[in-house]
């Protein structure tokens, strides 16, 4: 079973400004290519699973140290972005770390369906869709990061950087949403 995880496509972000830094710039083909791609998951049978930072207990996580006041639950921010909150999500995970591994059901969600191969999309390439992604290796997951599904706040050539790093620790799997869709 193969398995599409969206990671943390917010309105805070993807819309609203990130306290910290800023948010994304021309988001309209990575939401088209996400869209695309849940939609041919839902069609094929895979499981889809969109993440979010949804903090109820700042004091409960290190992220609150370096990102106040960002995936603050209950807040306009912390929702997910209009154009996808109407899509089909098998489950939602809300997490409190950059990887929505850390104590969260996403591996036993994951083993129940007997999923082995996981792709990658959403936002941020070197942050939350990385360390995501490393977890995922780590526990086994043929794991492959969809380039043109992912995006960072801070731009281009650290979005680049993230996929560098996620080649040199994650196995070195990446595709584009139009490679991915003709596989499925």
């Amino acid at each position: 079973m193969k398995a599409l995880l969206v990671i943390d496509m917010q309105k805070e972000g993807v819309n609203i400004p990130y306290p910290s830094s800023g948010r994304l710039r021309n988001s309209k083909q990575l939401i088209s290519n996400i869209k695309r791609l849940i939609r041919a998951f839902n069609e094929a049978g895979g499981l889809v699973i969109q993440t979010k930072v949804w903090i109820t207990d700042p004091t409960a996580t290190s992220m609150t140290k370096v990102y106040p006041n960002e995936g603050i639950a209950g807040t306009r921010g912390a929702e997910i972005i209009d154009e996808l909150k109407t899509e089909r999500y098998d489950y939602v995970i809300r997490k409190t770390n950059y990887s929505a591994f850390w104590k969260t059901r996403l591996d036993s969600i994951l083993k129940r369906h007997k999923v082995s191969v996981v792709y990658l999309a959403g936002i941020n390439t070197g942050f939350c869709v990385f360390c995501t992604g490393l977890d995922a290796f780590y526990r086994g997951y043929e794991t492959t990061l969809v380039e043109d599904a992912t995006m960072t706040v801070m731009g281009k050539r650290v979005h680049q950087q993230g996929v560098k790093r996620f080649k040199l620790f994650c196995g070195n799997k990446v595709v584009t949403t139009n490679k991915l869709l003709r596989r499925i």
